[in-house]
């Protein structure tokens, strides 16, 4: 099934803060808030933004009514997530998939939020938008996060460069994934991801090089690489072993437990948990040639 483009953001447009994983600063949420306000956008924020429970913005019952709710409102044109962390796991069952899956809009965020990412994909069948939250991003300056999220969600294209490349041959094919970590603790539920004939983009911040194999380990075990049509690796960051002797560095951990499955592979792409971090569209079709992905414009 082809998942659904949302409308594309438009000047005046009323834009719906979620906080569906952990909590943000009071101080801080109301800057990024303004500053997106700025850019001529009417701010709307939901119940959880403002709340705090433990290192989650409110209870589980509140985050998932907040989603449901912007949503199900028809003056909200696009639902922007204020931060990651920690969190989205705890609400999935409390998500009416049916009411968003009537109501396709841009739906934007990354980290933790990759658990919606792959239950609004599977389920609601819509185009979702992997890119800055709304506390991570100067909005309406030179930033480049700022720049290139209005690009493509005004209906730009997604064009992305990397470095090293494995059995690299021309493929298309829908994209899926988003955060490592999230990404495998999907396995072994109704919420994973397909990956069949996908094009599975990877990024995490924070972990050993130790705790990558482990992860990419049993990815490959859950026949993720046997069935995917490409791998896209984006910026691994703060995790380098302190266990010399035991360390290996990430290209080496990817040729040992990737490359064998013999499926094109870009390394380096520039997105994740890094200052230039891009939007991509994820449900969306892309194609690969030489070391580039493509994307289409992916909004109507």
């Amino acid at each position: 099934m082809n998942n659904r483009k949302p409308k594309k953001l438009k000047s005046g447009a009323s834009i719906g803060v979620v906080a569906p994983a952990s909590p943000c600063a009071k101080d801080k949420t109301e800057k990024y808030c303004r500053m997106l306000s700025s850019c001529g956008y009417n701010v709307v924020l939901g119940e959880s933004v403002l709340c705090e429970y433990g290192y989650l913005s409110g209870k589980d019952d509140v985050r998932a009514r907040d989603i449901n709710s912007m949503f199900a409102d028809k003056n909200i044109h696009a639902v922007f997530c204020l931060r990651g962390g920690y969190g989205c796991g705890r609400i999935v069952d409390k998500l009416d998939i049916e009411l968003i899956a009537a109501n396709p809009k841009i739906f934007l965020g990354f980290s933790d939020i990759t658990v919606l990412h792959s239950i609004f994909n599977k389920f609601a069948h819509i185009i979702t938008f992997h890119g800055p939250s709304v506390s991570n991003c100067e909005w309406g300056s030179d930033d480049f996060r700022y720049k290139e999220c209005m690009r493509v969600l005004h209906g730009g294209s997604c064009c992305l460069q990397g470095g090293a490349t494995y059995s690299l041959s021309d493929c298309q094919g829908e994209i899926c994934g988003g955060n490592l970590t999230l990404v495998e603790s999907l396995i072994g539920t109704e919420y994973e991801i397909d990956p069949c004939g996908k094009i599975i983009i990877l990024e995490d911040v924070g972990e050993k090089n130790y705790a990558i194999d482990r992860k990419l380990n049993h990815l490959s075990q859950a026949g993720y690489f046997s069935e995917c049509r490409a791998v896209i690796f984006g910026k691994f960051t703060e995790g380098d072993a302190d266990i010399k002797s035991e360390n290996l560095p990430l290209r080496r951990i990817i040729e040992d437990i990737v490359v064998p499955c013999g499926k094109p592979i870009i390394t380096d792409i520039p997105f994740g948990h890094i200052q230039r971090n891009p939007t991509i569209p994820l449900g969306s079709y892309a194609s690969i040639t030489k070391n580039t992905l493509y994307i289409p414009p992916s909004v109507i």
